[in-house]
């Protein structure tokens, strides 16, 4: 059984961005399949989520499904969230209730979504995610950080290992044997 991440990138990133190679490699760590979809040439969120949503809602399901999505990226998760269906989102300073997008109000569709946001983000107001937050009842981290959250890395790496932990429980066997 496969289980997949769909890591997806903000407007002014690319795949090889600092977060993108970050949860990549904890994909990688714990066995699970990281796809990392390329949209660095397109600057419509709409266009992108379109994209994401033709590449690959229909793939294979054989097992659990988590979307992160930075920025402009987490609006894309959160549009194919009502599609894909994931297990969970990581929506990263998520773009919510910005001008210009189609989906002014984009409802989360997963059994759980976390968002981790900055409190000094000047792109996206705090306080956009906070009512986001409010409204759909997702766990909410608001840090003393900006949009881009390159100083909290290691709490994103923490959560985001947690969550991975979450949706594959450890056999009972496992548990019994010590790690060495």
């Amino acid at each position: 059984m496969t289980n997949t991440v769909y890591i997806l990138h903000g407007r002014d990133s690319s795949p090889r961005s600092q977060k993108c190679e970050l949860l990549s490699a904890a994909c990688r760590h714990r066995g699970w399949k990281a796809v990392v979809p390329d949209y660095s040439g397109i600057s419509s969120a709409d266009d992108r989520a379109r994209l994401f949503i033709e590449e690959h809602v229909d793939d294979e399901r054989p097992g659990k499904v988590l979307i992160v999505g930075s920025s402009m990226g987490a609006y894309v998760a959160l549009a194919a969230s009502r599609k894909l269906k994931p297990d969970a989102l990581l929506l990263l300073a998520p773009a919510v209730y910005l001008p210009g997008y189609a989906l002014h109000d984009p409802m989360p569709h997963a059994a759980r979504s976390v968002i981790i946001h900055g409190w000094c983000d000047d792109t996206v107001p705090p306080s956009y995610v906070v009512r986001f937050a409010d409204r759909y009842k997702c766990e909410l981290h608001l840090l003393d950080d900006r949009h881009d959250l390159s100083g909290s890395l290691p709490f994103i790496e923490t959560l985001f290992n947690a969550m991975l932990d979450q949706l594959q429980p450890v056999s009972r066997l496992r548990r019994l044997t010590p790690t060495l």
